[in-house]
């Protein structure tokens, strides 16, 4: 398998033989239940009570398993192979066939993070990163490509749950998140409770989402004729979510006064 110099070779090289080895499985899988052997037998039927999809199971099989290639750049056949387990994801037909992918190694374009200790900051740093400030921020900066470059250079407000507005965020971002049972844990660690404290109404959400932006401006320390004119350089957004963030900003003023920009 080449690496990703070559995609339309890697397509064709790696079709041609997933599509032969699809072949191969199936032939084998329908050869053990017509044999009468019960010891493969009854792996064949462990297999198929484990994995909800054979179809699915059996292309993971040979991308993980079946498929080897060299190139003179190692992270190269870890991008061919990114590729491939995009395009197992992709064949899918429900959510619930899919399984959990081995660990690959991600180049500086494909958004990864290190684990956070603390459910708390990993909230904070999502709301603002999502916010209108830091989105203009990072525009002016990435032309048609954002690599990790970029983002590892984003000025983002350190605060922890002593600072003042930190709890106000995480417990907004946590509302917006939390929906459903999947998320009771991270629920309960930032203290939210469950998803059943989470918000499913649309005007409630936009609203929360609002607040959450005019909170981060004032966390930047952007002035409203500021905030106002970030808000101009996004001109697909529906003027109504614009608006409700100038607002929410115009809200907050009491509540940060004067306060100067938090250290980044």
């Amino acid at each position: 398998m080449l690496g990703f110099y070559f995609p339309s070779m890697v397509d064709y090289v790696t079709q041609f033989s997933t599509n032969t080895l699809i072949q191969v499985y199936s032939a084998v899988f329908g050869t053990i239940k017509l044999m009468g052997d019960d010891t493969l037998k009854n792996k064949l039927e462990e297999i198929e009570n484990s994995h909800p999809s054979i179809p699915y199971f059996i292309k993971k099989r040979i991308v993980s398993d079946n498929l080897y290639g060299i190139d003179i750049m190692e992270e190269a056949t870890e991008i061919a192979k990114l590729r491939l387990f995009l395009a197992l994801v992709s064949s899918a037909n429900d959510v619930e066939e899919l399984e959990p992918l081995p660990n690959i190694f991600a180049g500086n374009t494909l958004i990864v993070s290190q684990q956070f200790t603390k459910k708390d900051e990993l909230l904070f740093v999502v709301s603002v990163l999502n916010s209108f400030a830091c989105d203009f921020i990072i525009r002016q900066k990435v032309t048609a490509h954002c690599n990790m470059f970029y983002v590892y250079q984003l000025p983002v407000p350190r605060l922890t749950k002593n600072d003042r507005n930190f709890n106000d965020i995480v417990q907004r971002a946590a509302k917006l998140i939390c929906t459903t049972p999947e998320f009771d844990e991270l629920a309960q660690e930032v203290g939210l409770g469950s998803h059943q404290q989470g918000v499913t109404d649309e005007a409630e959400r936009a609203k929360l989402r609002a607040e959450l932006d005019g909170m981060v401006a004032h966390l930047y320390g952007l002035t409203e004729d500021e905030f106002s004119y970030i808000l101009t350089t996004f001109p697909i957004v529906n003027a109504t979510v614009k608006e409700a963030a100038l607002s929410a900003y115009r809200s907050f003023v009491p509540m940060f006064g004067n306060s100067e920009l938090v250290s980044c």
